[in-house]
């Protein structure tokens, strides 16, 4: 990575720690970092179209609680952690809907 795009990045990273994120630094985050955000999601729940969905997501919950940004981490870092939590979530979810009821199961005789 050059030392213009980290300084460039590292400037970012300073403005959302302020509180001063406009929404051309969040577009710049998005641009930035949607695929790297899709592949860790992809990589965890192992579907495309279900990865998508929540790669968006994490980019609205990140955007609606950027107030919560401490700046103890880098951009990119808090990014993950939100796709990882609702990544998880996800998978817990379908683990549950994955289960029969004991109603469908059949009568071993």
């Amino acid at each position: 990575m050059s030392d213009k795009r980290v300084k460039h990045f590292g400037g970012m990273d300073n403005e959302i720690s302020k509180g001063r994120i406009s929404d051309e630094t969040f577009k710049k985050a998005i641009f930035e970092y949607r695929e790297r955000i899709f592949l860790v999601i992809l990589r965890f729940i192992k579907n495309r179209d279900d990865a998508k969905d929540l790669t968006q997501e994490t980019f609205i919950r990140a955007y609606r609680s950027i107030d919560n940004f401490r700046g103890d981490s880098g951009i990119y870092t808090w990014l993950y952690k939100i796709a990882i939590n609702l990544a998880i979530n996800y998978k817990n979810r379908n683990r549950i809907s994955s289960f029969s009821s004991i109603d469908d199961v059949p009568e071993i005789s």
